[in-house]
Order: C-alpha cells, then structure tokens, then sequence
C-alpha cells in the first residue's frame, strides 16, 4: 500500500525508535512523513534526511 500511496504518515512515539517488531515494513522515502514526539536517534534521523523524508515533532506541554 505505501508503494502505491500519494503519502505515508507514520505516527510513532519515541519509546518505539530503535526497537525490532516482527513485520515487514518499508524504507522511508521522499513522500514519507514521520510525526513523533521526540527527536529520533541519529541513524534514524540521518536515514530521514537522505530520503528526504519528512519530520513533524508534535510535543505536548
């Protein structure tokens, strides 16, 4: 479904980052938007940056 999507909208929380889960899942792309709220590790963040991808932190307060 991502391959075929106009965008893709991931919403993880940052005790996820890092971890291993038991799917398939896809590399991020230029139509990929990540929305968390913390910054991500930096391999992630570097991963984010060269696919162009998107990072939306939404903190609460």
């Amino acid at each position: 479904m991502a391959a075929a999507a106009d965008q893709v909208i991931w919403a993880v929380d940052n005790s996820k980052f890092g971890r291993k889960a038991p799917i398939l899942t896809t590399a991020f792309a230029e139509n990929h938007v990540v929305v968390t709220d913390r910054e991500p590790p930096i391999d992630i963040g570097r991963a984010l940056r060269a696919a162009h991808s998107t990072l939306a932190l939404c903190v609460s307060g």
